[in-house]
């Protein structure tokens, strides 16, 4: 969250959702903004563990419904080790 004061006396506060990847240069860019407060709420802070874990149960799912439907092709394990 960002803290914008347009006087002493009153502040407006803006939310800015930044891509992952563009976050830190985003971050220092505003630092150097005088007129600007920044207070990050650690709620809001993507843990990229806990997504990736998430991205790989939802992958899971997916590539199941593709093996039910025919469209991808499984193996036992016996043929994976037998190459």
């Amino acid at each position: 969250m960002l803290t914008v004061k347009s006087n002493p006396c009153k502040t407006k506060r803006l939310y800015i959702e930044v891509r992952e990847d563009k976050y830190n240069f985003f971050v220092e860019l505003v630092k150097n903004l005088d007129f600007i407060k920044i207070r990050i709420d650690k709620a809001s802070l993507v843990n990229p563990q806990k997504e990736n874990v998430l991205a790989n149960i939802k992958k899971g799912f997916i590539d199941k419904k593709s093996i039910d439907k025919g469209e991808l092709k499984t193996f036992s394990i016996e043929e994976l080790f037998d190459d």
